[in-house]
């Protein structure tokens, strides 16, 4: 049984590193007037996801069956591919949330290096220049995770 969870566990992993470097691209194909409206997206999601009493199952439909992880880094990816901005956006900040959520505090070295990315990716963020007023005012108002 341990042997099987270690695989199921290896698995996951290397799925979410995949779909990281595409949400990585993503990213990098936006326009650069998109960049703080992501990075105010982000810091919302996973302010909310850490307010969730499981994050790791935050974006994950209510009847759901329980289990170890949910199907929100899904839902985010496939948000992620969409065609419209907005969708694609919202889409990129729930799969970094729930991926963050995830991968964080984790004793499995693949999930450690994936943790590492998104660190990655959130410091990418940082060095974004901060949004407008109007930027703010357009998507609301609300705290904020400071990533260090």
């Amino acid at each position: 049984m341990r042997l099987m969870n270690r695989l199921v566990a290896f698995n996951r992993a290397m799925r979410l590193r995949r779909q990281l470097t595409e949400i990585q691209k993503l990213i990098d194909g936006l326009p650069p007037r998109m960049q703080p409206q992501l990075a105010i997206l982000v810091r919302r999601e996973l302010d909310l996801a850490g307010k969730c009493e499981s994050p790791v199952l935050y974006g994950t439909p209510e009847d759901h069956p329980p289990g170890d992880f949910g199907t929100g880094s899904d839902v985010g990816l496939v948000r992620a591919r969409s065609e419209s901005m907005q969708a694609r956006m919202r889409g990129i900040a729930l799969w970094i949330a729930v991926v963050f959520h995830e991968s964080r505090g984790s004793k499995d070295p693949q999930m450690l290096t994936l943790h590492r990315g998104i660190i990655t990716v959130l410091r990418q963020f940082r060095e974004v220049e901060q949004p407008t007023d109007a930027t703010v005012a357009w998507m609301g108002n609300g705290n904020s995770v400071s990533v260090n």
